[in-house]
This record gives structure tokens, sequence and C-alpha cells, in this order.
């Protein structure tokens, strides 16, 4: 709860859209927001996706909100 604005105005990426889980220490630590860890669970990275798992930067290019589908 003493997070919630952070995770409200929180664009890339949006956690609200993206319906991530409000426990921030799900992916993120005391220490820092960032870096923040992703399991991709939500978008599994199989088959032709699997290449991809170790370069996040090969699809979101440092940034998350306009991400290919």
């Amino acid at each position: 709860a003493c997070h919630m604005p952070d995770y409200t105005a929180t664009t890339n990426p949006n956690h609200s859209a993206a319906q991530f889980p409000t426990d921030c220490a799900v992916c993120h630590n005391d220490a820092a927001w960032t870096p923040a860890t992703y399991d991709h669970s939500m978008f599994p990275l199989i088959g032709g996706h699997a290449p991809l798992a170790n370069d996040c930067n090969l699809c979101h290019h440092g940034n998350y909100t306009n991400t290919p589908n």
C-alpha cells in the first residue's frame, strides 16, 4: 500500500496494464527499484521466442512500453 502511487505511475512498463502483482518484492528488492527481475511467466519465451530469453534488448530496446507482440 505504501508504494501504490509508484506502481500506478509506472509507465515503462505500465504495471497496471500488464497486471503485475502489487507485491513489490516479487520483482524488486529493498535496496533499489532497479534492476528488477521478471520471469516472463505472462509471456513465456518458448518455441521461436526461446532464443530471445538471454537478451531483453532484442525486443525491448530499453523501452518496455512499445514491445512488439
